[in-house]
């Protein structure tokens, strides 16, 4: 479970702030918002593909969805409020986060082990 977490961890910090090198930090923090939540959506999908559509998996990563939602709205309505951010940067985070999810994915032994223990991180994280 650890592991999993730490993996996504890596992700998130090794996509984001690479391509999003700006003068603002707040810019910076908030690539790696939308990137996570990017992050998020790619494993949710590549989970329900390794569990066979398995529903408490389903849940724990739409439950962590609802209640990310406020700091999406925060994150987009600053990168709308704020100079600076490079034209193409949240698209090209959101991409390489996405890439290394399947990646990731591709080099996992138990895909669904890991969706299973990480969905239970999630249902803990509330």
């Amino acid at each position: 479970m650890r592991r999993t977490l730490a993996a996504l961890a890596a992700l998130v910090a090794f996509g984001a702030p690479a391509l999003a090198q700006t003068d603002d930090r707040v810019l910076n923090d908030v690539v790696t918002v939308l990137s996570s939540h990017a992050l998020i959506r790619e494993t949710a999908a590549q989970c329900a593909v390794a569990t066979g559509g398995d529903a408490e998996v389903a849940a724990a990563f739409a439950g962590f969805e609802a209640r990310s939602t406020a700091w999406l709205v925060i994150a987009t309505s600053l990168v709308g409020s704020r100079p600076g951010m490079p034209e193409g940067a949240i698209a090209a985070a959101r991409e390489q986060t996405v890439q290394n999810v399947r990646r990731n994915f591709g080099n996992d032994q138990t895909p669904a082990e890991s969706c299973r223990n990480l969905a239970q991180s999630l249902d803990g994280a509330q």
